[in-house]
């Protein structure tokens, strides 16, 4: 019944938005929710029938251990009893806190009441994380488009939404949708409090404004501490401190870059893990640039030869996932160089506010990870976006974008044979 409460929620929260656009873009909301329901189920469909699956499209790694934790949780332990489940349940901290947190959701949309069976139930989350996955599209292009007029709001949110991670987190049991959602709602907050003021009768907005933005922006860091890299120098951008937003973006990256010691003081503070080391610029480049659609396509068409009947126990690497994510790469990089060259002129802060801070991202990345997957190209998705609709923006003054799009489907279709 928990569940059923928060598909409710779900529809309207993404219906209040929806309303925020014409209605003529509605049916590609309606679309792309489609897209995302099809996607799941084959998504699901495949880890249910690897060998090493759980059941209920869970493959193992995180996604076993919420589940087992939730398990446990209905069956009354508590917090500190999860520890003999999996180490990221060993003890309460800034860095493990979300763990917990999300762990109980899923075991109140599971478990309380027990009207529905555990895998239904299950299936049911996945729908609603596709609905607050969307949701987060939505806000983020109504957001962006807002300073870009030329640039209609349904553009950039298929761009977005067409980010393969949005599709794969959505259909996992993991926490990733929710703070992604808690940022842009945190950043939406701010700029519909800007736009109200000065409207009549909107001067005792406030209190309840503050509220708010603290609600998102503690719901984000404490699902997924680092957040506070995009969600710090966004806020004072979105408060119109533009300055001081470029000041702490620069200090995040050189922190990053040559500030291992600070890095580690922050380790061990939050009680990380990690063997931290300075990041690798090639690694960095080659973690930005992933994944690769000359590799993913000659992958594509050789699957068995290269890994077998098997995939990682993350189920990060079902076939043709990758595949999508290397074809958003081809169509928005371009447009992110055509976005940097043409505006570092007239738009120098705000280039440089989003090009720190998916450098800042990629660098975190390479310090903290051997290797990348869905989730962390997830992280990065933001400022691709704005980078690729200021580039999208100028290239339309030029050529329609529809033959932009033509150009990159030829591009895709060549590759993808050429690799046979």
């Amino acid at each position: 019944m928990f569940i059923i409460l928060m598909l409710i929620l779900g529809i309207r929260v993404l219906y209040s938005d929806m309303k925020k656009i014409p209605k003529r873009d509605h049916i590609e909301v309606k679309m792309l929710c489609v897209l995302y329901l099809f996607l799941m189920f084959y998504y699901v469909s495949y880890i249910n029938n690897l060998p090493f699956s759980y059941g209920y499209g869970i493959p193992g790694a995180d996604m076993l251990q919420h589940f087992l934790g939730a398990t446990a949780l209905a069956s009354g332990s508590k917090w500190t009893d999860l520890a003999i489940i999996a180490t990221r349940f060993e003890k309460v901290g800034i860095s493990t806190i979300g763990y917990f947190l999300y762990t109980s959701f899923i075991a109140l949309c599971i478990y309380f009441p027990p009207v529905f069976s555990v895998g239904f139930n299950i299936y049911l989350i996945y729908v609603f994380q596709i609905l607050i996955s969307l949701d987060t599209c939505l806000k983020f292009a109504i957001l962006i488009s807002s300073e870009y007029k030329t640039v209609r709001t349904i553009q950039i949110f298929t761009i977005l939404a067409l980010c393969v991670p949005y599709i794969v987190q959505a259909s996992q049991l993991m926490r990733d949708v929710y703070y992604m959602w808690a940022i842009v709602s945190c950043l939406s907050a701010i700029q519909q409090h800007r736009w109200e003021q000065g409207r009549p009768g909107r001067g005792n907005g406030d209190k309840f404004f503050k509220l708010k933005v603290s609600f998102f922006f503690i719901l984000s860091v404490v699902i997924r501490y680092y957040s506070f890299i995009v969600l710090v120098p966004l806020i004072c951008y979105y408060s119109g401190k533009e300055r001081l937003a470029v000041y702490i973006t620069m200090a995040e990256v050189m922190v990053l870059l040559v500030g291992t010691n600070i890095v580690n003081f922050v380790k061990i503070a939050v009680g990380l893990p990690w063997n931290i080391t300075a990041p690798d610029i090639a690694e960095s480049i080659k973690f930005l640039l992933f994944p690769n659609i000359f590799n993913q396509s000659s992958y594509l068409w050789h699957w068995t030869q290269q890994f077998g009947t098997t995939i990682d126990v993350s189920g990060c690497n079902v076939p043709g996932v990758y595949y999508m994510m290397a074809v958003w790469n081809l169509y928005t990089f371009p447009l992110i160089l055509i976005g940097i060259c043409t505006q570092w002129k007239h738009k120098k802060r705000e280039i440089i506010i989003w090009t720190g801070i998916l450098l800042s991202v990629v660098m975190l990345y390479s310090i903290t990870y051997d290797s990348i997957d869905t989730r962390h190209k997830f992280f990065m998705s933001l400022p691709m976006c704005v980078l690729s609709a200021k580039g999208a923006a100028v290239l339309q003054k030029y050529i329609p974008l529809v033959l932009y799009k033509i150009f990159i489907f030829m591009a895709v279709v060549f590759i993808l044979f050429a690799a046979i």
